[in-house]
């Protein structure tokens, strides 16, 4: 996202990419920037690093494949499709 002069810009791509973190989120500890910060450059520092997804990133589609994996499908109900649901 960009702004110039209060004009709001953002710009998606087809390929990318979701950064982790290496512990799971929670708002009882804001401090904690393993929880909060999914930036590399303070990751890498924590012995978890990498533990889940390699680097604490996931590609969009393997995203998608995690969520038809884990999601449970209630009554019938479609599973959330990434790209087309977050796609703007």
């Amino acid at each position: 996202m960009t702004s110039v002069n209060g004009c709001m810009k953002g710009y998606w791509y087809q390929d990318g990419y979701i950064r982790t973190a290496c512990k799971e989120f929670n708002m009882k500890n804001l401090a904690n920037r393993f929880i909060h910060l999914t930036n590399d450059a303070v990751q890498k520092y924590h012995e978890d690093y990498g533990k889940f997804e390699p680097g604490n990133k996931l590609s969009y589609s393997d995203f998608q494949r995690y969520i038809d994996l884990t999601y449970t499908n209630n009554e019938g109900a479609q599973k959330p499709k990434f790209w087309s649901q977050a796609h703007p």
